[in-house]
Formats: structure tokens, sequence, C-alpha cells
């Protein structure tokens, strides 16, 4: 039921809503299209998450008004492998639909309860890792519970460590999980681990940093820097040497960003906050037309492994998008999660092509299309049949190194001369501006 109001109030509450920021989409199984209920969904940065309805909808209404700018989702369910974006650009009438899957067969799972400072805590990103990468994620619902689930077996035992992050909490681990190999009759498994996460401080924390200009080293003045989606709304301008200091930042992993006009503007998801933090931008300026910095490609990438199974993601994978006259091209590679960000794409430019490739892999390539917003591809690569992968190689995606043409055509060769490219911000970033 909607409460009654003054005139005056709705007023308000109806000037709210016209630029408030709004989110929604439909969570289903990827096996049979059938929504999943009670999936949550979390915006990841910010203490906004939902659970879906009977048909898989979901939706997020009553978003901050004004800036929220660009976070990642996660998605989870009970039974289900979780899905996982890069940035997305939320603002009104933003949407983003995710596709579950169940679990490979003999894989082990782990559950238990996360509590904040002794509170059920819903919303909270549990991950186990394994050799440096995110092997499977869960989100906590409103009574606190989560499972984790698709943890695989191998020919040894393979150790895993969980991990918990909820916004405004310090992070917490629980004891690691160790699974048997299957031919032991010790897989699969069924673990509890309980997790109780500290507040952080009251005050919050100091974020600095510098605002670096590609065409101009003196002047920096006036660039904005936010943490995206915060209520209230943080932020701050530069200074003439191009610092910045945001006050009462909570603790967690959070999106910021920094824009300024005439330059592309630049975003950086998941950074960990849990003291005083200092993080640097580099804006490059707008040219050849460029009329919306903020059109983003993103999305995962997964792998499917060797010996059977989907791996959730790894990192390093180089991700490239180029224009289909081979006049323009950017890459990435992805995070330990899986997930990519391409920004500050110029629509312009299109059609586009883009493409994933990793060694041992055979490259997977989608388009053409057009970049007339924000747009999400994920990719699955499959073995090469033709890579030596060598003796148990395939079980850390490792690969042998061998040598070949790469494959493809024009684009096998701008994925494979891309790994070396646009290094030009993570360079910059290594010097004190």
């Amino acid at each position: 039921m909607i409460p009654r109001t003054t005139p005056l109030v709705a007023i308000i509450l109806l000037a709210r809503v016209a630029t408030a920021a709004s989110l929604g989409g439909q969570v289903s199984r990827s096996d049979s299209g059938e929504g999943v209920a009670g999936a949550v969904v979390l915006i990841r940065g910010t203490q906004f998450h939902t659970t879906t309805g009977t048909d898989g909808s979901y939706q997020f209404d009553w978003l901050p008004s004004g800036r929220f700018g660009s976070l990642g989702l996660t998605c989870s369910a009970p039974g289900l492998l979780s899905a996982h974006t890069a940035a997305v650009w939320i603002e009104s009438d933003t949407r983003r639909d995710f596709s579950l899957a169940p679990p490979p067969a003999e894989t082990s799972r782990v559950h238990g309860i996360i509590t904040c400072a002794g509170t059920p805590c819903g919303g909270a990103l549990v991950r186990a890792i394994r050799s440096g990468n995110v092997r499977a994620r869960a989100l906590s619902d409103a009574s606190g519970a989560y499972t984790l689930c698709g943890l695989a077996s191998g020919d040894e035992p393979l150790t895993y460590s969980i991990e918990v992050i909820a916004h405004g909490h310090l992070a917490g681990s629980a004891e690691a999980v160790t699974v048997p190999p299957v031919g032991d009759g010790g897989a699969p498994i069924d673990v509890v681990r309980d997790v109780d996460l500290a507040a952080g401080p009251a005050g919050g924390y100091r974020v600095t940093g510098l605002v670096g200009l590609s065409d101009n080293p003196l002047d920096r003045s006036g660039s904005r820097v936010y943490c995206n989606g915060q209520v209230p709304e943080i932020s701050a301008t530069t200074d003439t040497g191009g610092s910045y200091a945001l006050e009462g930042v909570p603790a967690g992993e959070l999106s910021f960003s920094a824009s300024r006009s005439g330059y592309q503007g630049d975003t950086d998801i998941d950074v960990r906050v849990f003291g005083v933090t200092r993080h640097n931008f580099v804006l490059i300026e707008e040219g050849n037309g460029s009329t919306d910095p903020r059109y983003t490609l993103s999305g995962t990438v997964s792998l499917t492994v060797p010996d059977g199974g989907t791996h959730p993601g790894a990192a390093g994978i180089r991700v490239a998008i180029w224009s289909q006259d081979e006049s323009y091209q950017r890459s990435t590679a992805t995070d330990g999660e899986g997930a990519y960000s391409i920004g500050g794409i110029d629509p312009g430019r299109g059609p586009f092509l883009a493409g994933a490739t990793r060694e041992g892999f055979s490259q997977q390539i989608e388009g053409p299309f057009a970049m007339d917003g924000n747009r999400t591809v994920d990719f699955n690569l499959v073995p090469d049949p033709e890579h030596d992968w060598g003796p148990g190689a395939g079980e850390d995606l490792s690969g042998c190194g061998c040598a070949g043409a790469p494959k493809g055509g024009f684009a096998g060769w701008v994925l494979v001369l891309l790994i070396a490219a646009w290094r030009v911000r993570v360079w910059t970033r290594q010097i004190d501006i």
C-alpha cells in the first residue's frame, strides 16, 4: 500500500522520482529458461540488494536521486552458479537480466550464515578463492544464509579460501575448505562456514589521490571524483595540482569515477577500502568525434576447462573491441572474477566487433554490432583442440606455451597484438603524476 501524503510531500516525492535511478530485470535458469524465485541481486559497492519475485523478476526503485554512477552487479540463488558483471551505468530505467546455470556434477558446496556485528546480514558477498582466482561466489539473503556451489575437485585435494565482504563492514574470512578427489569417495562434500563481520568505523575512511590529464600537465583543477552510489553523495573537486580527498567513505569494495568536461570519464569498480586509501585516475582528452564517453562494453569471460566443466572466470584474459573498418581498437584484461570493462568507446566509429582470447583456448568473436549505449557481451572460451596442455596443465589453466600463428585473420592478429597495447593507463598509474 502506498502511504497517503500531503500535496507538498507528494510534489517533493515526484521530483525525486523524476531524477532517481532505477534498475530491473529478469533472473532465469540457463537450462530451462524458467524464472528463479528468491535470487538475490546486489549492486556492489552499495547497501542496495533485493530478492526476485515468484516469476524471477527484480526491481530497484527509489535509488538515490542525482548521480548514481557506474557499478558492478552480482546475482546468486541457492543451488545455481552465480552471475557477476563489470561496470554497469545505472540511470533511469536501466535493465540487466541474469541467466544462472546449475553446477557441474560431482562438485561440492559450502553454506552458512553471515552476521554483521551479531545481526543477520543480507547482501553480503561470499567468495571461494583458489590460486588467486574466484571459483565460486554467493550472496546472503535477508536471514544471512548463503550457499556456495560448484566447488570442483581434482586429482589432488583442492583448498579454497572463503572471503566475505559487506558494505560498511570490515572484510572477514572463514576456515578454508579442502575438497578431496572424487576417486577417493570424498567428493562431493557439504560443509558449514559461518562468518561474523565487524563494522567499519562510524565516520568512514578518507580516500585521496590524483587526477591526471593526458594533455595538460600544468593546470589539473576542476576534475570531479565520485564514490558512486552512496547516500548522501560523496564527491570532491581536484585542486590545481590534481589532488582530491573524499571524506567519510564506508568500508567495502566500492566504485569510484573521475570526470571532466572534454575528457573521457574514468571508472574503477571493486576498489577495496578498509582503511585510508589512495587511488589515482588518468583522464584522456576526447577526440575523433567522441560523442558519449560513458558508452562502455562490459561482461564476463568463462572458460570450459580441458577436463570438463565450466570455470567461472580467471584473471588476465584479453578482451578487445575494434571497428569493422579496422581503424579503431581498445582492449583490457579480466579481473580475478573473470569480469571486464572497456569504457570511453566512441559510438561513431562503429559498427564494432568484440573478442576474447587466452592461450590454450579458441578465440571467440562477437558482432558486428552498434554501440548506441552501454552494452554487455559475455564470452565462454572452449579449449583449442590443437593445443598441447601437457601433463596436469589443464587444472590451473596454465597451458604449455605452444606457439602458432593466431587464427581468425585480422581479428586474430588484433587480439594478439592488443595484449601489449593500451597499457598507457596502467603505466601512468605507476608513476606519481
